[in-house]
Formats: C-alpha cells, sequence, structure tokens
C-alpha cells in the first residue's frame, strides 16, 4: 500500500500537470471550451484542499481558494490570466510536497 503522503503528493502533481497544460492551452482555446472545463478542475482542486485543510495552514488553503477564484471569474469573462493559472499550479505542487515532507516526519520515531 502506498504511503498517504505520497498519494497526496501525487494528487497534487496531478492537478498542477492539468493547470499546466490549461495554461498553455489558454491563449488558443475556444472560449466556450474553456469555461466548459474551468468548473471540473476548480471542484477537483478545492476538493483536494478541503480533504487535506486539517493538515496545513489556513493561509496556504485560502490563497488557493483565492486565485482558483479568481480564475473562474477570468474564466468567466473570456480572459482567462494564464499567469494565475501557472502559479495555481506551483502552489499545489508545494503543497503537495509540503504535506508529504510533514506527514513522512510525523511518521518517523523519535530516537531517544
Amino acid at each position: 500500500m502506498k504511503d498517504a503522503s505520497r498519494v497526496h503528493e501525487s494528487e497534487y502533481s496531478e492537478l498542477a500537470r492539468v493547470l499546466e497544460q490549461l495554461a498553455e492551452r489558454a491563449p488558443s482555446i475556444d472560449e466556450a471550451e474553456l469555461v466548459s472545463l474551468w468548473p471540473a478542475v476548480e471542484r477537483r482542486v478545492l476538493t483536494r484542499v478541503r480533504a487535506d485543510r486539517h493538515e496545513s495552514t489556513t493561509s496556504d488553503e485560502q490563497r488557493i481558494r483565492n486565485l482558483a477564484w479568481e480564475i473562474g471569474v477570468s474564466v468567466d469573462l473570456f480572459a482567462v490570466h494564464v499567469g494565475a493559472l501557472r502559479t495555481l499550479a506551483n502552489l499545489l505542487r508545494e503543497r503537495g510536497q509540503r504535506l508529504a515532507r510533514g506527514k513522512s516526519r510525523a511518521a518517523q520515531p523519535v530516537d531517544g
């Protein structure tokens, strides 16, 4: 069975990859397609962050939520900010790594 922290890190990495792909496609994608794609991506991001709420800082979660909201508004206005997508991807990747480090440290026995 995989270590839970590695699974979470993997999930965050996958979300970051999806956001980076969306950032690459955003300048040339049809606006209607972008509007139809974003809600599912946003839901995945917020679900993952909510699931790890007890293991991270509130400010970390709030930054991710605010950025997801900003992207959602820009998508609705057909003016997605590619930099915001990339920033969110980086925040998610860093969060996954931070959670994995924190959990692996907590799981290590303390030598007395």
